[in-house]
């Protein structure tokens, strides 16, 4: 635990309100280049909320078309006919839920990208922007119409009902593939309600978003443009754990505090994740005991997917097949899966805060020109290209349709055999969703109690932290696409002092000495 304190009197605090600008000690430095706006990255969000008016549109058109024009909300997607000759086509209607499911993933991560911009820069206008990632549903703005706890209530409903709807709009048959006119509707109107949403972070005129890039960078280099937040000499070896002592020289560390120990709300999700594996695994179990009391022939396979033979599952039967029924078994079907989704969900929310504040850490620790990678960090990144450099994102990206498609298209699901039309419960890929989930809370374990090593004092998007350690911006006419940090010891000044800090050269910094003390 040594290496977790700078070698600091502890004793002594200052103000502890990040960004303040009652501190003596400020610096006056040459004139700031200006951040970048990124309105690539708003240009990709507008296509994309449009993609997703699209797509709320015409699901809303095709369930009201199903219900007037075949009296019912189900239809065919392949003839039985035809789909006698495609072999496997009942794998095929198992697996198609899950490639609709990473469509809507993608909408609906754009437009709750727009959601997450309009929530930072809010909470940069009533001066309570601390760190660069916030726990977007759960946390509020007075300032924006759009990010009170009211929307935010809303937009999460709205996210809920997407993902359980987009698992089931597509029901496979041994023979055929089937339209659920229920799961569209209710995607339809989640996903235009998320459109909505997303539109008036746009157009809200209270709340202009200044800089759409989500590089923490760039994020305090906007801030220092504003006068938010300054920059504070004699800092520059001291982290985020250390943002309320008095600047003064430190030590190098060699490994970095963890994530858990200066975001707390890492702690919550953590702890909200353990309860969310045992209520998938008390499901599962309480769905299997349930099958092997009712069932006194005994269970009849343990396989994954439904088949005509029968497998471990447990039904809810209408007792006929009459069609006139199938809405509202559809309807029973979506309220048994919308109530177990919508922990996940709030699960996997938790879990895109670790991932992005990991990545804002990334981010800056690319700036380590002797110690890391060394590639120099970037200040201004777009959306598009900040997630694919990061492996974490792209995982996450996978599994959220991956989570959703085990529990609400296999786990729990309708099902019409040649008598009637049932409401499955299928505890199989629930265990396997427990194991996933398992795996997913020992990641996250693992993230936000790694301590990175290296002597680069760690941020974690901590805004005030970033505009301390960076002492050179660079020169204006660097265009904001070219513009990147190294960090390193930047010699002695004129007291004979170690100095450490930034520069748009890497000749410029060198390497750390651990014996010395840097300020």
């Amino acid at each position: 635990m040594g290496d977790c304190s700078p070698d600091t009197d502890i004793s002594i605090l200052h103000d502890p309100q990040p960004g303040s600008q009652s501190s003596p000690i400020v610096e006056d430095g040459p004139e700031l280049p200006h951040f970048d706006e990124a309105i690539s990255t708003k240009r990709y969000c507008e296509i994309a909320l449009w993609l997703s008016y699209f797509i709320s549109v015409s699901a809303i058109a095709c369930s009201i078309w199903l219900l007037a024009a075949e009296g019912g909300l189900i239809i065919a997607f392949l003839p039985d006919n035809v789909a006698q000759g495609v072999a496997g086509v009942g794998l095929v209607g198992e697996l198609l839920p899950l490639v609709f499911n990473l469509l809507i993933a993608g909408c609906t991560e754009a437009v709750s990208y727009i959601h997450a911009v309009s929530l930072r820069w809010a909470l940069y206008r009533e001066g309570r922007l601390e760190f660069n990632s916030n726990l977007r549903l759960f946390t509020s703005a007075k300032s924006s119409r759009t990010n009170t706890r009211s929307v935010n209530f809303f937009s999460a409903a709205c996210l809920i009902v997407c993902y359980t709807a987009a698992s089931q709009i597509l029901i496979g048959r041994r023979t055929s593939i089937l339209f659920n006119g229920i799961a569209l509707l209710m995607l339809g109107i989640g996903l235009l309600s998320l459109s909505i949403v997303s539109t008036m972070c746009l157009r809200d005129t209270t709340n202009t978003i200044i800089a759409w890039s989500p590089s923490p960078l760039n994020t305090t280099l906007a801030c220092l443009n504003h006068d938010i937040i300054v920059h504070h000499r004699g800092r520059g070896m001291l982290a985020v754990d250390a943002r309320y002592l008095l600047a003064q020289s430190s030590k190098p560390r060699r490994r970095q505090c963890a994530m858990n120990t200066v975001y707390p709300a890492t702690r919550y999700i953590i702890y909200f994740q353990y309860g969310v594996v045992a209520l998938c695994a008390v499901l599962a179990i309480i769905i299997l005991v349930l099958i092997r009391i009712l069932n006194t022939n005994g269970v009849p396979t343990y396989a994954f997917f439904a088949d005509d033979n029968g497998t471990t599952q447990l039904y809810l039967d209408s007792g006929n097949s009459d069609p006139s029924l199938y809405p509202l078994w559809l309807f029973c079907t979506f309220l048994f899966a919308v109530v177990p989704q919508a922990f996940f969900v709030m699960a996997l929310h938790g879990a895109e805060l670790l991932v992005t504040v990991a990545r804002d850490e990334a981010t800056w620790r690319e700036a380590a020109g002797r110690h890391g990678p060394g590639r120099g960090a970037m200040v201004a990144d777009g959306a598009l290209k900040s997630a694919a450099k990061s492996w974490l994102w792209l995982a996450l990206l996978l599994y959220k349709p991956v989570s959703s498609w085990l529990l609400t298209s296999q786990g729990i699901k309708f099902e019409i055999q040649q008598s009637t039309s049932s409401v499955v419960f299928n505890p199989i890929p629930l265990f396997a969703l427990t194991g996933l989930l398992i795996l997913l809370v020992a990641f996250e374990e693992w993230l936000v109690r790694r301590r990175i090593g290296g002597p680069q004092p760690a941020t974690y998007g901590h805004l005030q932290t970033l505009a301390d350690l960076v002492d050179d911006w660079g020169p204006s006419n660097i265009g904001v696409d070219e513009r990147k940090l190294w960090w390193g010891s930047k010699g002695f000044d004129q007291m004979g002092d170690a100095l450490v800090g930034t520069s748009v050269k890497k000749e410029d910094v060198g390497e750390i000495d651990f014996n010395w003390r840097y300020k």
